[in-house]
């Protein structure tokens, strides 16, 4: 799939009990954007934020990857935005913190 600059990206996040292993719904989630050659999983001084956050809010139709439902969910337009990789940290707190990273690739 080809993402385009001044297009909108749909950025989902699940998170799951890690107990009962149920979705959790009841959370506030958030997503933060970092411009392209930068690293922040691996180099500290990478996490400064570029673009966001932007809130992410539950959505119970959202199907998972294992067949379950629900998700977090945000959209953010990337008008003004750099061509390149983009790396995102989606962050889902509640009574537990967690967060994950991720990659999508815009083109001029």
């Amino acid at each position: 799939m080809t993402i385009y600059v001044g297009e909108a990206v749909a950025i989902v996040a699940a998170a799951f009990d890690a107990v009962s292993n149920e979705v959790i719904g009841d959370a506030t989630a958030h997503a933060e954007f970092y411009r392209p050659g930068k690293n922040p999983a691996k180099v500290p001084a990478d996490r400064v934020v570029d673009q966001g956050p932007v809130e992410l809010t539950f959505d119970a139709d959202v199907a998972n990857k294992d067949g379950t439902f629900g998700a977090y969910v945000g959209y953010v337009d990337t008008s003004g935005w750099a061509p390149g990789k983009w790396t995102y940290k989606a962050t889902v707190t509640g009574a537990f913190d967690t967060w994950e990273y991720g990659t999508f690739a815009l083109v001029a």
